[in-house]
């Protein structure tokens, strides 16, 4: 249900009708109790499995580390490369939770070299004006 909808009193959130479940609907549960008994056989304690079932149906959303913050964007933002979000990372930090992103980037070599003349160039600069 969307944000807007949550405090609207006409807008209701429905219970499942297990009498009438979809395919996909079991795919899911499928799924799920498939994972509850692998981790179950690996002797993985009940609070991991439900929070791995929390991450993987997006139940409790793990906030992405932002790429626009980081130093590798701000020394790239500008060049011809593909930069993609392969996947990410989880990681603890303060107590919560962040998902860091696994960037993965491509352009030919030469044009590497060239960016990495550039980005020697800008830090160098920086040193001097520092």
């Amino acid at each position: 249900m969307s944000e807007e909808n949550k405090n609207d009193a006409n807008s209701l959130e429905h219970l499942i009708d297990h009498a009438d479940i979809s395919t996909e609907q079991k795919k899911v549960a499928e799924d799920i109790l498939q994972l509850v008994k692998n981790n179950q056989s690996k002797n993985i304690p009940l609070k991991f499995t439900i929070s791995q079932i929390e991450n993987d149906y997006k139940i409790k959303e793990i906030p992405l580390m932002s790429t626009e913050n980081s130093l590798w964007y701000q020394f790239t933002k500008d060049e011809k490369i593909g930069a993609n979000i392969q996947g990410y990372r989880t990681i603890e930090k303060n107590g919560q939770k962040l998902r860091i992103p696994y960037i993965a980037f491509g352009a030919d070599l030469e044009y590497l070299d060239e960016m990495m003349k550039r980005i020697i160039t800008q830090v160098n600069m920086m040193k001097k004006d520092g």
